[in-house]
């Protein structure tokens, strides 16, 4: 009987420690604690060489609130920014364009090469960045990828002014992944609003992972001492209350 308590507990301290890993907003805490430039429209203009996606928008850059604004954006080319009406998460991720293509094995060569494409319901590591359809002041939905905590934000119903981002095309794969819900939403799937700053993210994502992973660690057997020893006191202290 004691070791299938014990055992029990074990089971819910790392259930517990796994659904904190998947809600610990990491990326939230450093990217608050990060100061982005703010470009302006004039700077962009003078500037077609650096890119400046995740930066902050200054004074003259575009805020779409309609679909027409988003239909005129030139791929690749203009930078705008939006403050979401609403949010919704899809299930489908796009190997992050920070990640590296392929895994590595422990002598340092190349392994597996990575999906272009994933889809589940589970959020999943940072080398993969979901696609979320937002709303426009207009009622227009278009798709879009940005940091994960300013997406929670506006899921909360934050009021949320997306960094810098351009009109992009992405893969074939992901637009059939997308196809349902995109469909039954009526939203476009030619191109995406990527807000993504990729160098603070290369930068950053290891750290995340590794910091989020070790924390969850401690976490887990911290739940499990303690959970022991409170069944021990509760549940299997001898009559005489020793």
């Amino acid at each position: 009987m004691k070791k299938i308590v014990n055992y029990s507990l074990i089971t819910c301290a790392l259930a517990l420690s796994i659904v904190f890993y998947f809600y610990f907003d990491l990326e939230g805490i450093l990217w608050n604690s990060h100061d982005p430039a703010v470009i302006d429209a004039a700077q962009l203009k003078e500037d077609l060489v650096t890119d400046y996606t995740g930066c902050k928008a200054g004074q003259g850059v575009l805020s779409l609130t309609t679909g027409a604004q988003w239909e005129d954006v030139l791929n690749q080319i203009d930078y705008v920014t939006v403050i979401p009406e609403s949010i919704v998460k899809t299930d489908v991720y796009s190997l992050a364009r920070w990640a590296d293509h392929y895994t590595k094995r422990r002598n340092g060569s190349s392994g597996r090469r990575l999906a272009e494409v994933k889809q589940t319901a589970f959020d999943i590591f940072s080398n993969y960045c979901p696609y979320y359809i937002i709303e426009l002041e207009d009622g227009t939905h278009i798709l879009a990828q940005m940091p994960r905590s300013l997406a929670a934000k506006i899921e909360k119903g934050e009021q949320v002014r997306l960094p810098l981002g351009k009109k992009l095309g992405f893969s074939q794969k992901a637009k059939t992944l997308l196809e349902p819900v995109c469909q039954s939403m009526n939203v476009s799937t030619d191109y995406v609003l990527y807000t993504l700053d990729d160098q603070w993210q290369a930068e950053n994502a290891n750290n995340i992972i590794i910091i989020k992973f070790a924390v969850s660690a401690v976490l887990f057997l911290v739940l499990a001492v303690v959970l022991q020893i409170a069944a021990e006191r509760l549940l299997f202290k001898d009559k005489n209350g020793a």
